[in-house]
């Protein structure tokens, strides 16, 4: 007689579907929506703890937006997102934005890796920079260490 092994979570990665996901994505954040918009959820007990919105891919990049609880970060999302978008998708330029008064956002993305590279006044709105950022493949290691990103 054998044992078998069975795992059950209900904590996952899955990929982005936008008929469930849109509404809660829009409440947790202001994104860009294309066409060739994607992505990845990351859910815990059922409820979605992240999302990894990725669009307008080129040859060469994409763009990358997010809501990100530490949930998600345990659960993998960011190292996942990492994989696909400069390991199966083998681009070697990633970029995102940001409002200049996103602190927390800005000590993220810096800590990933980004770097800023143009910033349009009162882009975000009346008195807030949009700062943009764009993350090289090769800043990429930093994205494994989970414990410095919060």
């Amino acid at each position: 007689m054998g044992y078998g092994l069975a795992i059950v979570t209900d904590s996952f990665i899955r990929p982005v579907n936008w008929a469930e996901d849109l509404k809660w994505a829009e409440k947790k954040f202001p994104f860009t929506y294309s066409a060739d918009s994607g992505g990845f959820v990351a859910v815990s007990k059922g409820e979605r703890v992240g999302i990894a919105v990725i669009g307008h891919v080129t040859y060469s990049s994409a763009v990358i937006e997010g809501y990100l609880t530490y949930k998600a970060v345990k659960l993998g999302l960011i190292e996942f997102t990492r994989d696909y978008l400069f390991g199966e998708l083998k681009r070697s330029v990633v970029y995102c934005q940001t409002a200049a008064n996103n602190f927390k956002c800005i000590r993220f993305v810096t800590k990933l890796g980004g770097v800023e590279y143009h910033r349009i006044p009162n882009g975000w709105d009346e008195g807030i920079d949009l700062i943009q950022y764009l993350i090289n493949r090769d800043a990429v290691t930093r994205w494994g260490d989970k414990h410095e990103l919060f």
